[in-house]
């Protein structure tokens, strides 16, 4: 082949070439305007033929699980599913021993070990969160809040007895502070008469 034969086969491999590139570039438009379109649609309220087929699905559905034989058979089905949950939890598991602690060497239900182990953690999240709050020392907030609360009760209990007792709280102390007065005076004299 001579040099302008292959310089017409390198033309029409070129032509073709963007030939096939304008190809795809129109089919590639088409689909995009086959979705815009389908959008479109579906914006005004004409629904696609996939959610026109999956109502159809759904419809067919309903309609068969709605047939009484069918809500029967369902009914049937959940009993018995039911049924045996309640049973794994509640029935003790044969073979299983029992957890050291809990006495007896029945097997435990699943309903005991979660019981138990809920109490456990319970107890154990308390112990941690009054520790924490109380402090080694009593430095704690909550610590700080007895003490506070202490001195509170205190002063309210000296109020309310000076309050209910009312002048025998001055005149016991006074009354008393006489007699031991009297007393003093009362020996002293006592000792220098017997000199």
């Amino acid at each position: 082949m001579g040099p302008r034969a292959l310089c017409g086969l390198a033309l029409a491999l070129l032509g073709c070439a963007r030939a096939a590139h304008r190809a795809a570039g129109r089919g590639t438009e088409a689909a995009l305007e086959a979705v815009r379109q389908e959008q479109a649609a579906a914006d005004a309220g004409v629904p696609s033929v996939g959610r026109v087929a999956a109502a159809n699905i759904v419809d067919g559905a309903l309609e068969e699980l709605s047939r009484p034989e069918q809500i029967e058979r369902l009914e049937g089905v959940v009993r018995a599913v039911v049924y045996e949950a309640v049973d794994s939890l509640t029935l003790p598991r044969a073979g299983e021993p029992r957890q050291p602690g809990t006495g007896g060497s029945a097997p435990q239900s699943a309903i005991e070990l979660l019981s138990e182990e809920l109490a456990k953690s319970m107890v154990t999240a308390f112990a941690r969160a009054l520790r924490q709050e109380l402090g080694a020392r009593g430095e704690g907030p909550l610590g700080d809040a007895v003490v506070v609360t202490s001195q509170r009760a205190a002063a309210a209990g000296a109020v309310g007895v000076k309050h209910e007792l009312g002048w025998a709280v001055w005149a016991l102390p006074a009354g008393l502070g006489a007699l031991f007065g009297g007393a003093v005076v009362a020996l002293t004299g006592w000792l220098v008469r017997r000199r």
